[in-house]
């Protein structure tokens, strides 16, 4: 018997522009992947962790290495884990800040009136490719100060080119080797500060969870292309996958199986 089949392509474009890696987030760790867009709300593309991925979604980094998931459940609310930072050592002489106190995890008075200062809080072995919140609550005299994630030893990314008095709040996935913060005051200097890194354990209720396979339970990325860089996330897309229907003449309809759509939602 000739059969019609009939497939059904969504395809709506909604244009959003580009808002540059700072505002796009994400874990890239076994067991805990998400993704979070800090300024579009993508909660209703959220299903299930449980077994119902709808939705698959491409990342690309400002290099065009791209990464690949299903959506899940969205977000729980901004969750973080325990407190990493324990204290903090200042540099020798000459680099070093004439005054320097600290209580814990926190600076409670640093001066340095005759040449630039650096200190750098304890070394943590933290989990490649997981997000992590670092805050750092300035109460500033004089002098500008510049803020670094860094590997002990080694590389360092800068955070800003310059705190600012009040609360200052960075998010960054973790690059192989990072284990530390480091400070640099300019000459002269003084300040005060309150500082906290949490890795984030689940995300805000705009933000997805993202699985593995297709219809799956795994909380994972589906594939990472070598390369692909956290803290440089471009882009983003979002595809529609929707299941085929096969029409029989007479006998109403059969499962076609999944089919992918096309684009629905574009962030490129």
């Amino acid at each position: 018997m000739k059969k019609l089949f009939l497939s059904i392509v969504l395809v709506l474009l909604l244009s959003i522009p580009s808002l540059g890696w700072s505002a796009k987030y994400g874990d890239f760790t076994n067991g805990n992947a998400f993704f979070w867009d800090t300024v579009v709300d993508l909660s209703s593309y959220g299903r299930t962790d449980t077994g119902s991925t709808s939705y698959l979604i491409e990342l690309l980094d400002a290099a065009g290495k791209k990464a690949t998931g299903y959506i899940g459940a969205v977000g729980a609310g901004e969750t973080l884990g325990s407190e990493t930072l324990t204290g903090w050592t200042c540099f020798a002489p000459p680099f070093h800040f004439e005054t320097f106190i600290t209580s814990g995890k926190d600076i409670t008075s640093a001066m340095e009136t005759a040449s630039g200062a650096v200190a750098y809080t304890n070394l943590v072995a933290y989990q490649l490719d997981s997000l992590l919140k670092i805050t750092a609550n300035m109460t500033i005299t004089s002098g500008t100060f510049d803020f670094y994630f860094r590997k002990y030893g080694g590389a360092y990314t800068q955070l800003d080119d310059s705190l600012s008095a009040g609360l200052n709040t960075f998010y960054r996935s973790v690059p192989t080797g990072y284990d530390s913060l480091q400070i640099n005051g300019s000459t002269p200097s003084e300040f005060s500060g309150v500082f906290s890194v949490k890795k984030v354990t689940d995300p805000p209720v705009t933000a997805v969870h993202i699985i593995s396979s297709l219809n799956g339970t795994t909380r994972n990325w589906a594939s990472i292309e070598s390369g692909f860089d956290p803290n440089t996330i471009a882009s983003w897309q979002i595809k529609l996958l929707k299941r085929g229907i096969s029409l029989s003449k007479g006998k109403g309809m059969i499962d076609g199986g999944m089919i992918n759509t096309g684009m629905i939602t574009d962030n490129r």
